[in-house]
């Protein structure tokens, strides 16, 4: 007879993992899709915001166009008639980077800077109007000329 060796039971045995669970599985699943939603999400809001940036940076070179050619056409403040003047249609630059397109409404305002001594010069307002998802944005450019 051979002696008696001391045999462990089989329940005291450490199972050996073969495989994730499903919990881990689903805890896993759900945060890919929370980090992949935050980053659609974030490449969205760059977009429009990138887009948004463009067209006020067109409108500012509307803005500054129009501006220049209004102070160059009438270099008297007498010339520049007094009061608002309504839309000038649509004005803007095609893809290409030339004037034209059909994106932007010009309005411009002419007021006479007045003191004690009467008129002394105008100051012009070029306002540059545009539609956009989230309704219709404007900017203004102004300028002061004296006599």
């Amino acid at each position: 007879m051979t002696p008696m060796t001391s045999m462990k039971p089989m329940t005291s045995m450490k199972r050996v993992r073969r495989a994730f669970s499903l919990i881990e599985v689903l805890v896993s699943s759900t945060l890919l899709v929370i980090g992949i939603s935050a980053v659609v999400v974030g490449v969205s809001v760059a977009l429009t915001l990138h887009e948004h940036e463009r067209k006020v940076g067109r409108a500012l070179l509307v803005a500054e166009k129009r501006m220049e050619s209004l102070l160059l056409l009438f270099p008297n403040a007498t010339e520049l008639n007094e009061g608002v003047h309504p839309e000038t249609g649509f004005e803007g630059f095609d893809a290409d980077g030339r004037p034209g397109g059909d994106d932007f409404r010009v309005v411009y305002v002419v007021t006479p800077l007045v003191d004690g001594s009467g008129t002394t010069g105008f100051k012009l307002d070029v306002t540059i109007k545009w539609d956009e998802r989230i309704g219709e944005r404007e900017l203004t450019l102004t300028t002061a000329r004296g006599k």
